[in-house]
């Protein structure tokens, strides 16, 4: 019962999301009947994509159910930075509508009208920028180094320990990613090895297929690794 009232709330505030996104974006649209159409179909698509390819997912996997959920994850994001975008530009033209000034001077340059076009226009191009920005960064992870000086008295010198967390095996995540960071994780010679929850994604189905498991069994340690579970290994 609580996952349904969950599920509800969500959904509910999900649609809001998407109907406010697409229908800011409908407003600078040409008055094209087929433009208009292909809008319709791509909003719908987007909007269902997620949600959709991950309940294909748990009937079979494939190459629409991976498309659609690659789409879907790409559209989240996109969908949180249009979100913000558009809402600060309705605060903006909100307070130019109360404030006589501000509304006199945006008149007499181009209008409110026009603002909005343009400003939502913007914001669709940074918000692109942004994701693709989050893309190229998810897809070459940083290494960073930090040094922990412990004062007690020990035999041992030094303890290279490595640490690696939200890796969210799955559909997004394969066994080519993982490769590549299990090549980076032995390059730096751990000790110890420590993976700090939401090791998968959230259906495990992709990752028993992909036998993710033989690869993470490449990790190369002296004295071990460690894990803990994170929400998704739950969701999963």
């Amino acid at each position: 019962m609580t996952f349904i009232i969950f599920f509800s709330v969500f959904l509910a505030v999900y649609s809001v999301v998407n109907y406010y996104i697409f229908s800011r974006i409908w407003q600078v649209l040409p008055s094209s009947v087929p433009l208009r159409a292909a809008f319709i179909g791509i909003s719908v698509f987007l909007s269902v994509a997620f949600i959709g390819g991950r309940v294909l997912e748990r009937f079979k996997i494939c190459t629409i159910s991976d498309f659609t959920i690659w789409t879907g994850s790409f559209w989240l994001a996109f969908m949180l930075y249009l979100f913000m975008g558009f809402l600060i530009i309705d605060i903006v033209r909100l307070g130019a509508q109360l404030a006589p000034i501000s509304r006199l001077a945006m008149d007499g340059t181009f209008g409110l009208n026009s603002f909005r076009k343009i400003s939502i226009v913007v914001v669709v191009i940074i918000a692109s920028l942004l994701v693709l920005a989050g893309h190229i960064n998810a897809v070459n992870p940083r290494v960073r180094l930090l040094e922990i000086a412990i004062d007690k008295k020990t035999t041992i010198p030094a303890l290279n320990i490595v640490m690696v967390s939200d890796i969210h095996c799955g559909t997004i995540i394969g066994n080519s990613r993982l490769e590549k960071m299990v090549s980076v994780i032995n390059s730096l010679r751990p000790d110890i090895v420590l993976l700090a929850g939401d090791i998968v994604d959230e259906d495990l189905k992709p990752v028993i297929e992909q036998n993710i498991g033989e690869t993470l069994k490449n990790i190369r340690t002296r004295d071990g690794v460690y894990a803990v579970t994170g929400n998704h290994e739950y969701i999963g």
